[in-house]
């Protein structure tokens, strides 16, 4: 599973990943070794490469699913591996997560040079993960924390704040449009979001290494485009409906039109989860819309201008600000986040399968 995950620093890499140098010491919890690899850091939050700072703007393996979405026919059950080490291998991505958050928060800048000098597990080529990295590993299942609790059971839960502003982490993809913005996905309950409200706010942090996009991180050529009406991204292996519905639909009638109603080749068509509905995000673009406009539409009926995508996926738990008993999670492509709405409601659907 650690085939290639080396960093490209100059370092020798031995052991799948693991380098010269690099130390088994036990690290604290906020992934430090107690000083001693603090000294060997630059202190300046750079990289010579930037690729080896952070990952993928884009889903570079296939997206684990939740327990409750792959019971209603969705693909890639969740297969978290403790190693005993601090660290958690995902069998479905290849990503080996730090086990242990920090329990201090970080600015980008900190947070990126943190992850360069830690030492978990004898690795040294740990670097922050980008936003669809962590939108990987939430548990939508659960509620306050969404994510596995029993493999990273230190996820940062302030009770103060927990309920109206969620624990959040650091992640590094920022946008065209205000580069000293950072994505945050929040694990009290699973929401991936913008932050401009504070600029280069401070946040919790989990380091990873593993696969990553080459340096030209875009979504060019990473779809097969060959089959009239249908894009299939070769990373996750999903087949998606390049146009749309032109109309919002209730949950049930976007369920019934993926099944027989799209006009498009093959069976099994559905309507996505949450987790993949949220591959097709470009986090790098600016508000307006937030996908590849050149192998998808987006559809708007001058009512709705927001590009709200039903996913398959249930709300836990009713999260903050909820007001109605049935939420779902959805997609809001004219920002890139994912919100719940109204299960009654309305909304487009791009099916996949």
């Amino acid at each position: 599973m650690d085939a290639g995950f080396g960093a490209t620093d100059g370092i020798t890499v031995t052991d799948g990943g693991r380098k010269d140098g690099a130390d088994d010491r036990p690290v604290a919890e906020d992934g430090s070794d107690g000083g001693d690899v603090e000294a060997d850091a630059t202190g300046s939050g750079t990289c010579a490469d930037p690729n080896g700072c952070f990952g993928s703007n884009w889903a570079q393996w296939p997206m684990p699913n939740t327990a409750a979405d792959v019971a209603n026919g969705a693909p890639n059950p969740p297969s978290l591996v403790d190693n005993g080490d601090d660290t958690v291998t995902d069998e479905v991505t290849g990503l080996m997560w730090q086990r242990s958050a920090t329990v201090t928060q970080y600015k980008r800048a900190e947070a990126r040079a943190r992850c360069e000098r830690l030492r978990v597990g004898g690795y040294a080529d740990w670097r922050m993960p980008s936003a669809i990295e962590l939108v990987s590993i939430v548990d939508f299942d659960n509620f306050n924390p969404s994510i596995d609790a029993k493999l990273f059971p230190d996820t940062p839960l302030d009770p103060s704040t927990a309920t109206h502003t969620p624990a959040s982490y650091q992640v590094t993809s920022t946008t065209a449009g205000d580069p000293l913005a950072g994505w945050l996905v929040e694990f009290s309950y699973g929401r991936t979001s913008l932050d401009t409200t504070s600029l280069d706010r401070s946040a919790y942090l989990r380091c990873v290494r593993g696969p990553r996009a080459a340096p030209a991180d875009t979504s060019a050529g990473r779809y097969d485009l060959s089959t009239d009406g249908i894009a299939v991204d070769m990373k996750t292996g999903l087949t998606w409906q390049r146009v749309s519905s032109a109309t919002r639909r209730k949950l049930a009638d976007a369920q019934s039109y993926c099944a027989t109603d799209t006009g498009l080749p093959g069976t099994g068509w559905r309507v996505p989860t949450i987790k993949e509905l949220m591959t097709l995000v470009d986090f790098t673009k600016p508000d307006n819309y937030r996908i590849d406009q050149t192998v998808f539409t987006v559809t708007t009926d001058g009512v709705n201008t927001y590009g709200v995508f039903w996913s398959a996926t249930s709300v836990a738990a009713k999260p903050p600000y909820a007001q109605y008993d049935s939420e779902i999670w959805s997609v809001y492509f004219d920002r890139g986040a994912n919100y719940y709405i109204d299960g009654a409601g309305y909304a487009y659907i791009r099916c996949v399968r």
